[in-house]
């Protein structure tokens, strides 16, 4: 656990926590990981963010995936006030421990494939999105991906992946929570016992 106190006093609480799996993500895995964390934090009918934001538990709250050669991150970013933050962690780790437990539907993938098609057809229509899509793998490994190939990748991506990658994320049990706070160290350190709550007996 990292945290840090703001000279300027704010009143509010930015954390990230990162979780590690020892090992590079496909390109398969991190379709699969684009759909989980569409369906997490994507949207206002999102299950963290859109959740939070309706019981106004955050100011904004994200979730990626990342990879490097030798290791992988599921992150989470987010802001909140003294007295929403350890609702708001609740709220994480309950539908984070929803994913282990299997609980996306055929309805709600089906749901984040209309939207990432959707969103995939509108970047496509300007320069800088096209040059993203290459740009951040190219750059990367040299790689070039099909760009008139991703709208079947999408199609591709199967609950079972979510679940399986998901899995091996909790079970790994590499994981930080970082915080910069105005307020009490005490108030971390219970946002991290809470987090810790994902990774028992799994």
């Amino acid at each position: 656990i990292l945290t840090a106190h703001n000279t300027l006093m704010q009143k509010n609480i930015n954390f990230g926590f990162s979780i590690i799996i020892p090992r590079q993500l496909s390109d398969e895995e991190m379709d699969a990981m684009f759909a989980l964390n569409h369906i997490l934090t994507g949207t206002m009918h999102s299950r963290i963010y859109g959740q939070a934001r309706k019981r106004g538990l955050t100011y904004g709250i994200y979730s990626g995936a990342s990879r490097g050669v030798d290791n992988s991150s599921w992150d989470f970013e987010g802001q909140a006030n003294y007295d929403t933050a350890e609702p708001l962690f609740k709220l994480i780790v309950d539908e984070l421990n929803r994913i282990i437990n299997h609980d996306i539907s055929e309805s709600d993938l089906n749901a984040m494939k209309s939207y990432a098609l959707g969103s995939f057809q509108m970047g496509g229509q300007t320069v800088g999105a096209t040059a993203g899509f290459y740009a951040g793998r190219y750059f990367w490994d040299g790689f070039i991906r099909d760009h008139k190939k991703q709208p079947e990748y999408i199609k591709q991506i199967t609950r079972d992946q979510i679940f399986k990658i998901a899995e091996e994320f909790i079970k790994d049990d590499i994981w930080v929570l970082g915080a910069v706070t105005g307020g009490e160290e005490q108030q971390v350190l219970r946002l991290n016992e809470e987090l810790k709550q994902l990774f028992v007996q799994k």
